[in-house]
């Protein structure tokens, strides 16, 4: 009876996974036609999505090399923006305190 049951846990193969992930989230086409595509259900691939939209290391794991080389790229902008984004406030303050004195 049991041998009839699909696998717990890794029903589909990772790399099913990621070609669905890959085709909704890069290539933009509609989760129906993916899953469709791909034989599986379109709650399963939305709660996929899901998962990889809240966990950056999941995100991270299916980006294409160039991919990965670009969000790196941002992650390294994006933490000088802050660090620049602190300094002027606190020389804002700093010409807010002046202004004011």
């Amino acid at each position: 009876m049991s041998q009839n049951l699909p696998p717990t846990g890794n029903r589909y193969s990772s790399e099913r996974k990621n070609a669905g992930l890959r085709l909704v989230i890069e290539a933009g086409q509609p989760v129906a036609d993916v899953s469709w595509q791909l034989g599986i259900s379109k709650t399963t691939l939305q709660n996929w999505i899901n998962k990889w939209e809240t966990n950056p290391q999941t995100a991270y794991t299916l980006l294409t090399v160039e991919k990965r080389t670009q969000w790196e790229s941002d992650q390294e902008e994006l933490s000088q923006l802050r660090q620049e984004n602190k300094i002027l406030k606190k020389e804002l303050a700093l010409l807010r305190n002046q202004i004011n004195h």
